[in-house]
């Protein structure tokens, strides 16, 4: 599932309602304009506190959608 990009304040809300709706059928998470490792940071640990506060077994995994330079270094 794609998300908004974490600079936007629809990212975190959009996580929690992926996450808690699809459950252990979620496989993984889109994210795009990527830019900066904390982006990933960021979506990793929410996925993880979501995981363990709703009692959802296994991991996702999260596609970093590069698409600028800056995002390239």
């Amino acid at each position: 599932m794609r998300v908004n990009d974490v600079t936007t304040h629809w990212c975190h809300r959009d996580l929690e309602v992926i996450v808690t709706g699809a459950r252990e059928h979620l496989h993984g998470i889109v994210l795009p304009k990527v830019e900066d490792e904390s982006h990933v940071h960021f979506v990793h640990h929410l996925l993880n506190q979501l995981e363990l506060e709703h009692g959802i077994p296994g991991r996702r995994c999260i596609e970093a959608q590069i698409e600028t330079v800056r995002g390239m270094v």
